[in-house]
């Protein structure tokens, strides 16, 4: 049981550095340019996803491949919180209130069942919409709430994000989208 939460926690980073070590090893004058992409992905809260986008592209990298290497990197996060999704449950007062969203959820969508089985389109729209509050990790934990599983939840706002990515990285490659 320790192992399984270690594994939980350790493995979606893991397999991040594991991208880090090919591309330093393979193709180390890209290093640094992906390196940055990654950091303004990551500390850029407002538009993080567009703005590395628009970094990449800005440092002479493809952006296709910057559209599928940001991909990656916000699938990674959204497999870090569809599976850990149980241990913010724990947390003291926030977790009590997830729980008691996700019984809300659960009875509303048990009366709705068409929610439930749109549920997987809906959550990968909401992932591609590139606006505020609809990327990697608000979409993972809307789709956990609605009673996707991890898997299901994941593989929604996996999808929802290459398409996000690649409309974000074709207005910034034809220039209809500056920041």
């Amino acid at each position: 049981m320790r192992l399984n939460g270690i594994t939980k926690v350790v493995c979606p980073i893991l397999h991040v550095g594991l991208l880090f070590l090919i591309i330093y090893l393979w193709f180390p004058s890209y290093y640094n340019k992906f390196a940055v992409v990654v950091a303004v992905d990551l500390f850029e809260v407002a538009t993080g996803e567009i703005t590395s986008i628009a970094a990449g592209i800005g440092m002479g990298l493809n952006p296709i491949v910057v559209a599928v290497f940001v991909s990656y990197i916000e699938s990674s996060i959204s497999l870090f919180v569809a599976v850990n999704f149980d241990l913010l449950k724990k947390l003291p007062k926030a977790g009590e209130q997830i729980i008691k969203y996700e019984n809300r959820m659960k009875t509303y969508t048990e009366t709705k069942k068409w929610l439930k089985s749109a549920g997987f389109l809906g959550i990968s729209v909401v992932a591609a919409i590139p606006f505020y509050g609809t990327g990697a990790v608000p979409s993972t934990i809307l789709g956990r709430l609605l009673g996707m599983g991890w898997k299901k939840s994941w593989l929604a706002v996996s999808m929802g994000i290459f398409l996000r990515s690649m409309l974000i990285s074709l207005l910034l490659y034809l220039g209809y989208l500056t920041i």
